[in-house]
């Protein structure tokens, strides 16, 4: 499989998304070594599902970043239906 490896791209929106999130002193490393696995190993490996392989990588970093907010929120919801119940 001959593969173009400077013009595969991920799809922008998750490479967005990424670099949102992350701290600007982050963006550039982290992201620039999650394209670099991306072009080198995956898009070769996979094929038409790298793109899949991005976006659960990305999800994983989101998740593993935000978790402790969701957690605080739940916690909220539901010490709040608590009290409104009581």
């Amino acid at each position: 499989m001959t593969i173009d490896r400077p013009t595969t791209l991920p799809p922008r929106w998750a490479d967005r998304l990424l670099r949102l999130v992350l701290a600007a002193r982050d963006r550039e490393s982290v992201s620039g070594d999650l394209l670099e696995e991306y072009r080198q190993s995956i898009v070769p490996a996979r094929g038409a599902g790298a793109n899949g392989w991005y976006v659960r990588q990305v999800a994983g970093f989101l998740l593993r970043e935000t978790w402790a907010w969701g957690a605080l929120v739940a916690a909220i919801c539901v010490w709040r239906y608590l009290l409104d119940t009581l």
